[in-house]
């Protein structure tokens, strides 16, 4: 599938002080783009499930509903364009969704293209470039507006987590952890999977489901896409395809 879009673009100026949370909040969206500092007092409102299925979803699930190798712009609205709000850059670069923080101050910036899936696997290959401490990156999906969804996060350091809501209103269904399937540090590939059915979402990376919980947040429809929280400048990623499968 294919759509260009002329997004409107959205900055919102940071305030004279920042307190510095562990994987924090500001945006960037399609065809609504932003970039915002946030702190969050966070509430954990989700169970876990201790063995759920463990099999790499997208070996069973034959051909994707919908993928992007990013070879344009034309699902994110960046078609012979990039964004740049002065704290986060996306652009189509190298067939890839390229992500820049540049000013290292921990804002949340993200781009959603136009699909809005309900149940679904959706999943996304990414790799990082001169990560450091405190630097995350990841999927958003079900987003039902410019600053609401969920925010699967994984960190430079090896932890991912799972967030849902926006600025003012942050809660934590899956609080970071660190998990040894993920391949930390700089200059290093991983694999993202979410997997959404209902109220249940399955994480895993690298093929491998790493926590299964159930919410009630946003059990509808919504956008998808990438963000990047950075706290050093110039982290940057790219995400070098992404894709996903409509459930029943």
């Amino acid at each position: 599938a294919s759509a260009t879009f002329s997004p409107l673009q959205k900055t919102t100026q940071p305030p004279a002080t920042q307190t510095k949370p562990q994987l924090t909040t500001s945006l960037t969206k399609v065809p609504i783009t932003a970039t915002s500092p946030a702190t969050a007092t966070l509430t954990r409102t989700a169970t876990s499930t201790a063995t759920p299925e463990s099999s790499d979803p997208k070996a069973s699930l034959g051909k994707a509903t919908w993928e992007d190798k990013f070879h344009d712009g034309g699902n994110w609205g960046l078609v012979g364009e990039a964004y740049d709000d002065g704290s986060t850059r996306v652009e189509i670069k190298n067939d890839s969704l390229y992500f820049l923080s540049k000013k290292g101050q921990g804002w949340h910036g993200w781009r959603a293209t136009y699909p809005e899936p309900r149940n679904f696997y959706l999943e996304a290959v990414v790799h990082n470039i001169n990560c450091g401490t405190g630097d995350y990156y990841g999927i958003l999906f079900r987003a039902t507006d410019d600053f609401n969804g969920y925010w699967f996060g994984v960190s430079c350091q090896g932890k991912f987590n799972l967030r849902t809501g926006g600025i003012g209103a942050w809660k934590e269904p899956v609080p970071a952890e660190s998990n040894t399937t993920i391949l930390s540090g700089p200059n290093k590939t991983n694999r993202l999977g979410v997997l959404a059915k209902g109220n249940r979402i399955t994480l895993y990376i690298n093929g491998k489901m790493v926590k299964d919980v159930t919410d009630n947040t946003y059990p509808n429809a919504g956008t998808f896409g990438m963000f990047i929280v950075g706290w050093n400048p110039n982290f940057a990623f790219e995400t070098e395809e992404m894709a996903y499968w409509e459930l029943p």
